[in-house]
């Protein structure tokens, strides 16, 4: 018993020191589809589990799926004021 609880004990000391894990998603956006939804459901879960979770999105859509409040979300999309630059084709 006394080895069980020293292990416990040393697991729960080193568990304080460890610094926080991150995890991010991707995705177009958060609008109703499957991998739309799996992405919420992790990030809620991880975001639960004490991971700090940031999901980055292309775009802002309709009827997205709801977020924890500890998961953090970011717009890396284009924006109108942006102009995408391509450059020439060889063949040109």
């Amino acid at each position: 018993m006394r080895i069980l609880q020293s292990r416990i004990l040393f697991h729960e000391k080193n568990r304080r020191n460890i610094p926080m894990q991150k995890i991010a998603f991707h995705l177009n956006s958060l609008q109703q589809g499957g991998a739309e939804r799996v992405v919420s459901n992790l990030a809620n879960r991880f975001a639960k589990e004490g991971y700090e979770v940031v999901i980055a999105t292309e775009w802002y859509g309709t009827d997205e799926f709801a977020l924890d409040q500890k998961v953090r979300r970011v717009h890396v999309g284009l924006t109108k004021d942006c102009l995408l630059y391509t450059s020439p084709s060889p063949r040109d």
